[in-house]
């Protein structure tokens, strides 16, 4: 079995982990790409056009990815999402329309248990180039709820009640960084990702006054 074109599996796994993407390349296919300035190849194009929608959507729908991954895909810079990726053996599949082999997709995480009317934020940190960021701390602004990133960068806030959140992410050799207006539903799970940059020695630590 040949592993799935690079361009295809970029696109595949952005769509994954980024809802607006998806719409935009089940509706416009390799012109999607053009989007976020992956350039395909002539075979990827035509590819593209030729799976039926259903059938997309499956392969989109059990596609994982690792969420140390998941700060590159939900950027728009192709060259970042190149860095980060690794082959996925699933192309003999998107040509067929019985769908994905599911012993040929990365296992999806356990389901999380939330008190009832809560839900969670999960999400991963990463350096720019996609090396996992270890031990930041991130924090739901004025609240209590916090966690540190495990080995792997990824971290999971349990049991939030609904609304919407400012989350900071602060510690290590990292600059802080805050995403506004983070909105929690009862019973979902939000995803969000951070790609920071190393704090130069001698230089100033915005998260300390």
């Amino acid at each position: 079995m040949n592993p799935v074109p690079r361009g295809i599996e970029i696109l595949v796994k952005k769509a994954a982990v980024d809802a607006e993407f998806r719409e935009l390349l089940l509706g416009e296919r390799a012109a999607a790409a053009d989007r976020i300035g992956l350039v395909l190849e002539p075979a990827e194009s035509e590819m593209l056009r030729t799976i039926p929608r259903p059938q997309l959507e499956r392969v989109i729908g059990q596609t994982a990815v690792p969420l140390a991954a998941r700060a590159a895909f939900l950027g728009y810079a192709a060259v970042v999402m190149l860095a980060t990726g690794t082959p996925t053996a699933f192309a003999d599949n998107i040509h067929v329309r019985t769908g994905i082999n599911p012993d040929l997709v990365e296992k999806k995480r356990d389901p999380v248990d939330l008190e009832v009317g809560t839900g969670a934020i999960e999400g991963a940190v990463v350096e720019i180039g996609g090396v996992a960021a270890a031990g930041v701390t991130v924090e739901i602004l004025e609240t209590d709820f916090s966690t540190v990133t495990a080995a792997d960068g990824t971290f999971l806030i349990k049991d939030v009640p609904p609304g919407v959140y400012d989350v900071r992410i602060h510690g290590g050799a990292y600059a802080s960084k805050t995403q506004k207006n983070v909105t929690v539903k009862a019973a979902a799970i939000t995803a969000i990702s951070f790609a920071v940059e190393t704090v130069g020695e001698g230089g100033a630590r915005p998260d300390l006054p």
